[in-house]
């Protein structure tokens, strides 16, 4: 705990960009959550284009709403 899924159109990512993504991510959870950072977990889940609305969009934006803490304006 806490576990993050990041949901992104495909595209590559450099394993530099992901150590950063960590790094960023995993100080910020271990700040607000006072947790130590060997309980982070990070997803990184690449998803095509013309997936999104199905996969993404319409599952956990739309029907998941109230969990949002920022709304997309799309």
């Amino acid at each position: 705990m806490p576990h993050v899924n990041i949901k992104y159109f495909e595209r590559q990512i450099t394993d530099d960009q992901k150590e950063d993504i960590n790094n960023t991510i995993s100080k910020l959870l271990q700040r607000i959550f006072e947790c130590d950072d060997e309980v982070i977990s990070i997803a990184l889940e690449p998803i095509h284009p013309e997936k999104w609305k199905s996969e993404v969009y319409l599952p956990e934006i739309i029907n998941r709403s109230n969990l949002l803490n920022k709304v997309p304006q799309y």
